[in-house]
């Protein structure tokens, strides 16, 4: 689940990029206001593992048919959608026990 600020999470995935995929730029230039696009910076492979890194790191399960350009073009777009699945994981958790959940 998502606990981060939308910075925090974008700047530890960015950091993943980075250092464990290779990319050649700085973290800057995948968080800025004008950010690289994600299909420029990495190959399909690695947006595989990008894929396996935030449902580990972030303890979410990315469907296959999420793994699509809109949700993966930035590092923004990406914590868009991990805000999303965290929306819904708590819309859920609500409606199984009847009480919304407090968010922290």
């Amino acid at each position: 689940m998502l606990t981060d600020s939308s910075d925090e999470a974008a700047l530890r995935i960015a950091n993943f990029i980075v250092s464990e995929l290779n990319y050649g730029g700085a973290v800057a230039d995948l968080v800025g206001s004008d950010p690289v696009r994600l299909t420029e910076a990495i190959d399909s492979a690695a947006l595989l593992e990008l894929a396996t890194f935030v449902e580990d790191d972030f303890g979410v399960q990315i469907e296959d048919n999420e793994i699509v350009a809109e949700n993966f073009a930035t590092v923004a777009d990406l914590v868009a959608l991990l805000r999303a699945k965290a929306a819904l994981a708590t819309h859920a958790a609500s409606d199984q026990t009847g009480q919304p959940h407090s968010r922290s």
